[in-house]
């Protein structure tokens, strides 16, 4: 149930739902059945959704897209290391490092998935689309718990203590 409210937060969050459901019933191969009930787990969100969207339409709301930095822009060092990307992309290597004669074991590959579709929506989406500014950024704060959770941890080598078990 707390899935669906937090699909009431953002139109964005609601469609990442419906394509995350959609994907995963293709690749785990889930029967029809068990697709349509996926499906009706969604109408409580689709059924406000469909009846605001017209109050929506009516208001002809136009914004121009912004890209303040391209896809590809935010691929670079500086970008990297102003956002906790940076210290995540560390962690990340020193864990396939670590793991490496083990990793295709020690992958977790649903939180793998989650963190690149999330990646991808920070990496591709716009700052600016219509009436929702840092449109890109949502995904990445979702993004970085999956991305680091998907991973083995690193080891420490017995020198010192981890916070986390």
């Amino acid at each position: 149930m707390s899935s669906c409210f937090f699909n009431f937060t953002h139109a964005l969050w609601f469609a990442l739902a419906v394509a995350w459901q959609v994907g995963a019933g293709v690749v785990q191969r889930v029967p029809p059945r068990d697709i349509l009930l996926r499906a009706i787990a969604l109408l409580p969100a689709c059924i406000p959704a469909f009846l605001w969207y017209p109050q929506l339409a009516k208001s002809k709301f136009q914004s121009d897209t912004v890209w303040v930095t391209l896809p590809w822009e935010r691929l670079t060092p500086g970008e990297i290391g102003r956002t906790v990307w940076g210290a995540l992309v560390l962690w990340i290597g020193i864990a396939i490092w670590q793991h490496r004669d083990r990793l295709r074991a020690s992958i977790d590959p649903e939180l793998l998935a989650a963190a690149g579709v999330l990646g991808l929506m920070y990496l591709l989406l716009p700052e600016k689309f219509q009436n929702t500014i840092e449109f890109n950024r949502v995904g990445s704060p979702s993004a970085q718990p999956f991305s680091s959770s998907a991973f083995p941890r690193p080891d420490s080598g017995g020198g010192s203590k981890w916070v986390y078990p």
